[in-house]
């Protein structure tokens, strides 16, 4: 019996040696062939089928296998074979390579489920991005229960991240994907696992379970989609999750203004986006969600609001046809909710449609693109705003309202003048309100309709704005839009004692300021006035004793601002007018200079002193001449060095 296990073992190595000789004979024919399909078959034969027969005999146990690397290093191989190799069956091969590598994100090992994540990513590197749906699919398969909901969406938003670093996704590649990615990620910050992330167990669940990293990957798959006609597949999922918000205060509703902003922002970067489809796309939303507001309303013809915008919108354009953005097309979900309730998810829709808006205006780059067509667009803006002020209860709407009616009056619409009127009640009203930011916009929006001739300033109007000034200036809560009304007044150069009266009482506060900025703009504005405004001898007299005054302002900011603009009062004031005040401001300089520490202020004081020394006459030249030369000798160490140091600019000057 012995003998009879020799020879058998003899056979079988016989048969071994055998099969490796036609291996080698095989490589060699292969190798010195110029037949390519002997290459491929040889490759297909003795290296794509063992590694496949490799990847489907450990199933059951890849995940308890000491063998994980090697096994993820051969479902890169098969992948990268089956893409140049014809004769393989290239789905096949890649869904067993994704499986594979899926079963490593069951394993509660953290390193086996990076290496899976980075397997994913290499393969997707190497077939592309349209085939981002079936790793989706198979990802999806395998984390539904327990701790592997968490990680679904961070494996999505890590593939995503570094697909998008590598620069390995185009233009339209995610649209397949992104109904699914999208439902997939709001679940992820919003539902029941974003619930779960927000407890304080999360931090020994993994990091998976970690701060949601849905907003990054939102901004990536809306700077890939493609716009026109595919955006509403990213947009319809957020806009009906968003719905199940009950009120202003619910944590999913605050989520999801997350996920706006980045989509916001993503589709900015958006390179298929054109103005017209951007224009018509946000017409047609906040439509839609102002539709959302009134639903169980009956309009003035008796017709359910619902119902009321079923035919093709204003903005049609014959060379566009059936255009999701402008018609009710089947291929377009509609983004109008089922419910009759106010939703608290419609006014966040609109107030992110006009941000979208607002994109437009403030990119130099989309207002240079703006052309005619686009401009007929705009005029369909003022009644689609009043609509939005009259069925939107948010102040924070309101706010991004009257952005765009500040950036829609250069284009001077003819269909702007109704709702000019409605709007320039409406800041006066928000003036008096506690919102900072509504109150600053109305400002900014009452400066610009003065820049542009749309706001007459009579007297009572000037009376309340600069009373609302003035107010806010004593008080040291002036909000910078106020400045920028202030500016826009002086632009006009309306002379008026309201203006008098204020810029005086500006004077006077601006060594009261605690505010560096307000510092600098008052002191740009102060500039403007003096140099621009005719004046009396009083008034003169009164502004210089405030200026030798702001010489002593607390912030360095304040005492350079008070330098700068004395320069410019002495360059452009008459050579009289200087000799009078000269020799005040020349001995409160040399004082300010003995006992200034700030090397800045220094510098700033020297260089007065050098305009103030060629603005004026011979005669009181050699008058400071003489004080210098006793100050040189004082007993007093300050005064002298004061004085040495002011030797400078009398060096200096010409």
């Amino acid at each position: 019996e012995d003998d009879d296990f020799d020879i058998e073992d003899e056979e079988d190595e016989e048969e071994e040696e055998d099969d490796d000789e036609d291996l080698l004979l095989t490589a060699d024919a292969a190798e010195t062939s110029d037949d390519p399909a002997d290459i491929q078959l040889f490759m297909y034969d003795h290296i794509l089928t063992p590694l496949m027969q490799e990847l489907g005999g450990n199933k059951a146990k890849i995940i308890q296998s000491e063998h994980v690397h090697l096994l993820s290093r051969i479902a890169r191989t098969v992948v990268y074979i089956a893409k140049y190799l014809p004769s393989a069956d290239f789905d096949e091969v890649f869904l067993a390579a994704i499986a594979t590598s899926c079963q490593f994100l069951q394993s509660k090992i953290p390193r086996r489920r990076d290496k899976a994540r980075t397997v994913l990513i290499d393969i997707l590197k190497c077939v592309g991005t349209q085939f981002l749906r079936y790793i989706v699919q198979e990802i999806e398969a395998r984390t539904v229960w327990g701790r592997w909901k968490h990680v679904l969406g961070f494996t999505l938003c890590e593939i995503l991240e570094h697909m998008d670093a590598a620069k390995c996704i185009e233009q339209g590649s995610l649209d397949h994907a992104a109904v699914a990615m999208t439902k997939i990620l709001l679940h992820d910050i919003a539902g029941a696992i974003g619930a779960e992330k927000i407890l304080e167990t999360r931090k020994y669940r993994g990091k998976e379970a970690g701060e949601s990293r849905a907003p990054a990957a939102f901004q990536i798959l809306a700077k890939y989609v493609t716009f026109n006609p595919h955006v509403h597949l990213l947009l319809v999922p957020i806009v009906e999750f968003s719905s199940r918000a009950v009120d202003q205060t619910d944590w999913r509703l605050q989520k999801i203004q997350i996920v706006l902003q980045s989509v916001r922002e993503g589709l900015q970067e958006n390179a298929s986006v054109a103005l017209d489809d951007w224009i018509a796309f946000n017409h047609r939303m906040i439509t839609e969600q102002i539709q959302v507001l009134n639903a169980g309303k009956q309009n003035k013809f008796g017709v359910n609001a619902i119902h009321a915008l079923t035919q093709p919108g204003e903005l049609r354009r014959s060379k566009q046809g059936n255009t999701p953005f402008l018609l009710a097309a089947p291929n377009r979900a509609s983004l109008v909710s089922s419910t009759s309730a106010q939703k608290p998810s419609a006014i966040v829709v609109v107030q992110f449609c006009l941000d979208l808006l607002l994109c437009m205006f403030r990119e130099k780059s989309w207002r240079a693109k703006l052309d005619a067509y686009n401009r007929k667009q705009l005029r369909l803006l003022p009644s689609l705003c009043l609509r939005v002020f009259n069925e939107c209860p948010s102040e924070t709407v309101h706010t991004a309202v009257l952005r765009i009616a500040m950036f829609l009056l250069p284009f001077k619409l003819d269909t702007f003048s109704a709702f000019g009127d409605i709007v320039i009640e409406y800041a006066l009203e928000a003036i008096t309100k506690t919102d900072k930011n509504l109150k600053d916009v109305s400002f900014q929006l009452l400066g610009t309709m003065i820049k542009h001739s749309q706001l007459k300033l009579d007297d009572n109007l000037l009376d309340v704005l600069t009373n609302y000034i003035r107010q806010h200036l004593r008080g040291n809560v002036c909000p910078f839009g106020a400045i920028y009304l202030l500016q826009a007044m002086l632009s006009t150069k309306l002379v008026s004692p309201q203006i008098y009266d204020l810029m005086l009482d500006v004077h006077e506060n601006l060594n009261k300021l605690t505010s560096e900025r307000l510092t600098a703009f008052y002191s740009q504005c102060l500039t403007v006035f003096l140099l621009t405004y005719p004046l009396s001898d009083k008034a003169i007299k009164k502004h210089f004793e405030k200026l030798v005054g702001a010489l002593q302002h607390p912030f360095i900011v304040g005492r350079l601002c008070a330098l700068q603009l004395l320069q410019k009062i002495i360059r452009k004031f008459p050579v009289q007018i200087i000799d009078v005040y000269g020799m005040v401001l020349f001995m409160s300089l040399v004082q300010q200079l003995s006992n200034e520490s700030d090397k800045t202020c220094k510098q700033g004081i020297k260089r007065t002193l050098i305009v103030l020394f060629n603005q004026i006459e011979n005669d009181q030249f050699w008058q400071f001449w003489t004080m210098f030369e006793q100050w040189t000798k004082c007993a007093s160490f300050k005064l002298s060095l004061a004085a040495l140091q002011t030797g400078v600019a009398f060096l200096r000057q010409s």
